[in-house]
């Protein structure tokens, strides 16, 4: 049998009953204007940090939308970072997602810290607790046995990379998203750098 060759003929016993697709003559929603990634915060930073890093890689629409986009994007993004909430709100997230798989006194006592956190968030002198949720999860990793604490440690891996994340507060946070974004455009520029070369 020759590649394409017709198997057999299909006859529908009633072709009336067949749905053909009608072609859509509506509006398409904006796109500036959905909601896509969430109103949160930690949804703004992830949703416009994705945006700028694609715009960085290339993906991006032509002046004059274009310098709009990008300062709108770039500010929402610094106001995100800037937010004292980010970091609740990202690990009470993380911990949303672990619910049943990490022992629920190290649980409570996550909880606990960010319900004080958050009662004073707005405070000069707040810090993110990542020092106390360090040693909640030390303590907890004390009391286990030998080869039970690996599987603790890497059951709350989440946990311990966003809390490394704000090791240095918010504004050490920020710096390093800012620096990983200059990072990728220098990366991306220096395939365009022209060197010239003078005669000597």
């Amino acid at each position: 049998m020759d590649p394409g060759a017709i198997l057999a003929h299909l006859t529908l016993d009633d072709p009336s009953q067949v749905r053909l697709a009608e072609t859509y003559v509506g509006s398409l929603p904006n796109i500036s204007k959905t909601n896509q990634g969430g109103s949160k915060v930690h949804q703004v930073m992830k949703n416009t940090l994705e945006m700028l890093t694609n715009v960085m890689d290339g993906f991006s629409c032509p002046d004059p939308l274009f310098a709009k986009f990008v300062q709108k994007t770039a500010n929402d993004l610094l106001n995100a970072l800037s937010d004292p909430n980010l970091p609740l709100l990202e690990l009470q997230e993380v911990l949303s997602s672990l619910y049943g798989r990490i022992p629920m006194s190290v649980e409570t006592e996550i909880n606990s810290l960010l319900t004080a956190y958050a009662y004073s968030v707005n405070s000069m002198f707040c810090t993110f607790p990542t020092q106390s949720i360090a040693n909640v999860l030390d303590k907890h990793a004390a009391t286990l046995k030998k080869g039970e604490d690996t599987t603790f440690f890497a059951a709350v891996t989440p946990v311990i990379q966003l809390i490394q994340k704000y090791r240095n507060g918010i504004r050490g946070h920020s710096k390093a998203i800012l620096l990983e974004l200059l990072g990728k455009y220098l990366e991306n520029e220096c395939l365009f750098e022209i060197v010239i070369t003078l005669p000597i």
